[in-house]
């Protein structure tokens, strides 16, 4: 329960008639336009009129806010009036490193630094859910951590605030480690919060996640796949999602392989535990990602890698899923997907939704669309 105190300097918002807004910077960018076709398709399936941006808060007090990022703070919820997750599609949290990476993994040692409010608890029950890592809030605890994972094998490094597997370091060797560290630090301290994890290799990727919107609620599995990029490197190539009408309880009431069902309940097993520990957590959109690959021992290790409590790359297979639910309710599933090439133009499947298609200023050419493959009668 959000219980703020009001601030006297916040304005008093004029009543409005009950719109769907974006927030967070729309722009030209593929990023900008593909959240400003989520939030319109989303007002369609709410049968509510589409306001544009809103940054200021004002006209929020009775919007549905569709922001590009979690909501941080008890003056976030009441500027835009968050009051519960039939107000927006993403999250709110409490503070900013609650909707990170950071929580995935326990701290280095009982006086490692960490905010106040850390839960231990979390971390500590998470353990059997997630691969072999630690949270770190200094250069010191990073090292600290990698040095102790490195006896093993191969390290990753991942600033936790980061997504798509940005600025992600992997160091075989403490030289390396020591390197990687450095260039995450500016004046000899961490940029960011650093998640600390044991590299895989063969890995596989699941996506397993719920949307729920008034009135309406998915969940689903799926795996994420990769696309050469404009600079010959490799990039996010979107997700191909198996979807059911309603909680995690009708997701796993279906038959799939036994990996995928393995790595549904560790990102359902987690999902509740935020939802325990994590004091006053609202989000209508979860999503998580769940990692199966080889250790250095040759073993298969499995475990959540992560949670996007916001919208994000998976999001427009998820609303053509939606649109297909809202189209014919009596649908028990869908296969749904996205996909991001990039390159010159290419061929689009007749009735996919293309979210973008155009040069983007970082990216360079590039194509995204949505579509429904399969529809599964009930």
């Amino acid at each position: 329960m959000i219980e703020p105190t009001l601030p006297l300097d916040l304005p008093v918002l004029d009543p409005q008639p009950r719109a769907v807004f974006t927030h967070g910077g729309e722009g030209a960018d593929h990023g900008g336009a593909t959240h400003r076709v989520v939030a319109e398709r989303v007002a369609a399936l709410l049968g509510l009129p589409f306001g544009g941006p809103c940054e200021d808060g004002t006209g929020a007090a009775s919007s549905y806010l569709v922001p590009r990022a979690p909501l941080c703070g008890p003056l976030a919820a009441l500027r835009y009036g968050i009051g519960g997750e039939h107000d927006l599609l993403g999250s709110w949290v409490h503070e900013a490193w609650m909707a990170t990476k950071a929580i995935v993994h326990p701290l280095a040692s009982a006086e490692a630094m960490a905010p106040a409010g850390w839960p231990h608890l979390l971390a500590g029950e998470a353990l059997p859910l997630t691969l072999r890592g630690v949270t770190a809030f200094c250069a010191a605890d990073a090292l600290t951590a990698g040095r102790a994972l490195l006896r093993t094998g191969p390290v990753r490094l991942k600033p936790a605030g980061a997504d798509g597997g940005r600025a992600q370091i992997v160091a075989r060797d403490a030289a390396a480690l020591e390197a990687g560290i450095a260039s995450l630090c500016v004046a000899g301290a961490l940029a960011d919060i650093v998640v600390v994890e044991e590299d895989l290799e063969d890995v596989t990727t699941y996506s397993v996640g719920q949307v729920r919107l008034p009135g309406r609620a998915i969940s689903y599995w799926g795996t994420q796949s990769l696309t050469p990029d404009n600079r010959g490197g490799q990039a996010y190539g979107g997700s191909s999602l198996f979807v059911v009408q309603g909680g995690f309880d009708a997701l796993l009431a279906r038959s799939m392989p036994a990996e995928c069902r393995e790595a549904v309940e560790r990102a359902v097993a987690f999902d509740r535990l935020a939802d325990r520990h994590l004091a006053g957590l609202i989000a209508s959109r979860r999503n998580y990602d769940v990692a199966c690959g080889n250790g250095p021992d040759g073993n298969r290790r499995i475990g959540v890698l992560e949670q996007s409590w916001r919208v994000g790359g998976a999001t427009p297979a998820e609303i053509a899923a939606l649109e297909a639910f809202a189209d014919r309710p009596g649908l028990s599933a869908v296969r749904a997907r996205c996909v991001e090439i990039h390159g010159p133009s290419p061929f689009v499947p007749e009735g996919a939704t293309v979210y973008y298609r155009g040069d983007d200023p970082e990216m360079g050419p590039l194509t995204k669309y949505a579509c429904v493959d399969e529809t599964i009668e009930g």
